[in-house]
């Protein structure tokens, strides 16, 4: 009675999410007593709104949270979602609603696209609102149902065919600026992937793209092989324009083709995976990294781990998750590269090998994640990274098949220096009034789409 009479009061009336739990758990109680279902309750805007963000937080934390007051599943709040995607494929439709909603905020700059792949749980289901069976790698037309009888008919083609789908490949659109949300346009199974396939939903988006002026600026991935190999093919196609930064001095030939009413497109590698990148190779012990008369060896990083004062923890070595995004900072920050150096003494002949290679290494990489650093900075620490990885310039010195980075982590870093190159002349030749904040060309958006979903 207390609690009404405060309500009455006027207590309650700047808490319109409490209000709508009140309300809603006094619809659900005057359901039971009638012994009825709470199916199609009438949820007060406010209080749905509060489930969805509680949702997009934790669904953990939205499912205690229903179990115990009361509240949507996550299921019903997507399947009401105006946002919800109901045709999963590279499309005009999906494409469209993320050009409404620059539209509405009026902006006008260079937008990001990225991809991932991630594993999928095997199963085929009967979509009515797409009229056909998905969970296939299959064309939809190939799974349309026409009749009930058809459902059994092309689940067993689908099986005959070995086209279930394994993995799924997000396609997202991101404004890259702070406090824009990415926006998913595409959620394709598929089985492996081959980089031709992948090229070609590459181009795909391009092209609807082009049908909106939409000025798409970088296409990302996280440094998977075929995905990398798609993105050189993508490169290398030939158009009228190219964006070019060439130096025949030091043989540097930086260059990207400029799609018509799309401009000018980048490749990139997820910097944080590139980290994991190089922090593997120096663990992986398959070839002995050598610079000048020093390695760089796993035995090093274990005796820096076992230091007291260790910024690294014993698992970021022994028996390492080599995904762990945690360890790989751990590894290249500056605490553990002043834990190199050997007190007083400086830095002994011992380490050498691996101070330089954590220091270069680590300078290229943050030339995208420092928040704190100017453009012309940037490229400094991401060309003396890239005369550094040039050994292969003198194979009389040191074996690069045996002694240096493999072939597909040497092009990634590459890829990386050349990459933020273009991408500072592409800001400033065609979108010189939006900041460039290179620690947004990631692909951390598709990390966290896969995990709440």
């Amino acid at each position: 009675m207390e609690l009404a009479n405060k309500a009455v009061q006027g207590a309650f009336d700047q808490k319109p999410v409490f209000k709508g739990l009140c309300y809603i758990m006094l619809q659900a109680a005057e359901r039971k007593e009638q012994e009825k279902g709470l199916r199609n309750l009438k949820y007060p805007t406010e209080f749905l709104n509060f489930l969805i963000v509680l949702g997009s937080i934790s669904l953990k934390a939205l499912d205690l949270f229903r179990q115990n007051l009361a509240g949507m599943t996550i299921r019903t709040i997507r399947s009401i979602s105006e946002d919800a995607i109901n045709n999963p494929d590279l499309c005009h439709e999906n494409v469209a609603r993320f050009k409404r909603l620059l539209d509405s905020l009026h902006y006008k700059g260079p937008v990001v696209a990225m991809t991932d792949c991630t594993i999928l749980k095997s199963g085929l289901q009967y979509s009515t609102n797409l009229g056909c069976i998905v969970g296939s790698t299959l064309d939809r037309n190939d799974c349309k149902i026409e009749t009930y009888d058809d459902i059994y008919k092309k689940i067993s083609d689908i099986k005959q065919r070995n086209a279930i789908a394994k993995y799924v490949r997000v396609y997202v659109l991101q404004v890259p600026l702070p406090r824009f949300p990415p926006v998913i346009v595409a959620l394709i199974p598929t089985g492996n992937d081959s980089a031709n396939k992948i090229l070609a939903l590459h181009q795909k988006l391009i092209d609807i793209a082009a049908d909106f002026e939409l000025p798409i600026i970088s296409i990302r991935s996280d440094g998977a092989a075929a995905e990398f190999q798609a993105q050189n093919l993508l490169q290398s196609i030939r158009t009228r324009n190219r964006v070019q930064h060439r130096n025949s001095r030091y043989g540097i030939n930086f260059n990207c083709p400029v799609f018509p009413k799309v401009g000018p497109i980048v490749r990139i590698q997820d910097p944080k995976h590139g980290k994991k990148t190089a922090r593997n190779a120096a663990m992986s012990g398959a070839r002995l990294l050598t610079f000048g008369n020093s390695t760089v060896r796993f035995d090093q990083l274990l005796t820096l781990s076992f230091q007291e004062n260790s910024i690294m923890y014993k698992r970021d070595v022994i028996k390492l998750d080599r995904q762990d995004d945690n360890a790989a900072y751990r590894v290249f920050c500056s605490k553990n590269l002043a834990q190199v150096l050997d007190g007083e003494k400086g830095l002994s002949s011992e380490f050498q090998g691996l101070f330089v290679y954590l220091f270069v290494m680590g300078e290229l990489l943050n030339s995208y994640l420092n928040r704190n650093i100017t453009h012309y900075k940037r490229i400094e620490m991401a060309i003396t990274a890239y005369f550094f990885l040039h050994f292969d310039l003198y194979p009389s010195y040191i074996s690069i098949s045996k002694n240096f980075l493999a072939m597909q982590t040497f092009n990634i870093m590459i890829s990386l220096v050349e990459s933020l190159v273009l991408l500072i002349k592409i800001h400033r030749d065609y979108y010189k009034n939006i900041p460039l904040l290179p620690w947004k060309h990631g692909t951390e958006s598709c990390e966290h789409i896969f995990g709440i979903s």
